[in-house]
């Protein structure tokens, strides 16, 4: 009797402290990575290091990005063969720039903050380490720094889709303008990809719920 009571009550303190009952967090570290819910972890550590980076948050336009170049992981080509630059898809010569501090001021002292809010010395990261999906975020992040021209604001669709494909996608990408306008149409539409993780505002509620079924676990001992 002891020993069932035991192994009762063990079940018991499990489900009471089970957070990952309700609540996900993706591995955004692996490579491979894709879907809104990566996305979207993705998106909360770069806003740790935005302003820094950029001086203004402009999560929703990398989000688009994000989906534009790849669908947030999910197009076939996203990891293939021989091509790293993962869900945001961004060439190796746009990875480099992200590491030319020569180049660029203020740029080392961006790398540095993002080693002391994020723990990742940039300067060692390869182009490789882009198939994980905050790598590819953050370097996505940089080389929109890099870039001198104002972004366009989110009401500016076509704004921005013009700024991606002259910047980000260049004219030697075959994306277009319209494929752009397109995307972020599905993207932001009623349909469009959407991370559903219950919160731990649910545990609460449901660790009564395990607490009741419990309750009549132990009437039965």
């Amino acid at each position: 009797m002891a020993v069932r009571y035991v192994i009762a009550l063990s079940v018991l303190m499990m489900l009471l402290n089970c957070d990952y009952c309700s609540t996900y967090k993706p591995n955004i570290t692996a490579a491979g990575g894709k879907g809104p819910c990566v996305v979207d972890a993705c998106m909360t550590e770069i806003a740790k290091i935005m302003q820094n980076v950029i001086g203004r948050d402009i999560s929703t336009f990398i989000r688009r990005i994000g989906y534009v170049e790849s669908q947030f992981g999910a197009h076939g080509n996203t990891y293939r063969e021989n091509y790293h630059g993962g869900i945001w898809q961004l060439d190796e010569d746009g990875f480099l720039e992200t590491q030319a501090i020569g180049s660029h001021s203020y740029l080392q002292g961006k790398l540095d903050f993002i080693k002391t809010t994020l723990g990742i010395d940039w300067l060692k990261v390869t182009w490789q380490d882009m198939r994980k999906p905050l790598y590819s975020a953050i370097a996505s992040l940089l080389y929109l720094g890099n870039i001198s021209p104002i972004i366009p604001p989110d009401s500016d669709i076509n704004g921005q889709a013009q700024y991606w494909k002259d910047h980000y996608n260049t004219q030697s990408g075959e994306g277009t303008v319209q494929h752009f306008t397109d995307n972020v149409q599905l993207l932001e539409g009623p349909n469009g990809p959407k991370c559903h993780i219950r919160r731990k505002s649910g545990i609460r509620t449901r660790r009564r719920s395990h607490a009741r079924r419990q309750n009549d676990f132990f009437f039965s001992l």
